[in-house]
């Protein structure tokens, strides 16, 4: 069961409350390609008005990380000057845009266990609602029609198949270590 002052603390600041649901929103919604832009860019706008930021310039054993997943957005950014085909790269630079904006959001956050829980099981729930939509989709299309939609690109009109995939692979590791171990 959730206990929601576990996950917004009386504590809080309202700011860092609206960050928390904006991360949910976003953990949620990043299997729809569609709504997760939006998700975070208020997820940065929300965490750029908390003041949260100033705690990146504090050294600490998180540097490094950070540092290394700015250097792979910044060579993708540097691709992008050089590639041919500007829709697919500006595609690519927006769907590692929430792998940029994450490590910077967490580094600066004090999220206790049950709000990081509380983001898993919304990933989860995320997933669990797109595989339950593209199923449906799929069986209804399948049944009325003369084609298979029960693969790739077909079964997966949300998403592209391999972040589906990397996905769902993720969210059976987040079940399994809580059937496994209880953790979650």
């Amino acid at each position: 069961m959730i206990n929601l002052q576990d996950i917004f603390p009386a504590s809080d600041k309202p700011v860092n409350k609206a960050l928390t649901a904006l991360l949910a929103l976003v953990a949620f919604s990043l299997p729809f390609k569609f709504l997760v832009n939006a998700f975070i860019v208020l997820a940065l706008l929300m965490w750029l008005s908390s003041g949260s930021f100033k705690l990146l310039f504090k050294k600490n054993k998180f540097t490094k990380v950070l540092l290394a997943t700015t250097i792979f957005y910044l060579l993708h950014a540097l691709a992008f000057l050089y590639a041919s085909n500007i829709q697919e790269s500006f595609f690519s630079l927006e769907v590692k845009l929430s792998m940029f904006i994450f490590p910077f959001i967490f580094y600066t956050g004090n999220y206790t266990w049950p709000q990081m829980k509380f983001f898993l099981k919304a990933f989860v729930l995320g997933n669990i609602l797109m595989c339950v939509l593209c199923l449906g989709r799929a069986t209804f299309i399948t049944m009325n029609g003369t084609e298979n939609y029960f693969f790739y690109e077909h079964l997966s009109w949300f998403q592209h198949p391999s972040y589906l995939s990397m996905y769902l692979t993720f969210s059976c590791v987040a079940l399994l270590q809580k059937k496994m171990f209880g953790k979650l």
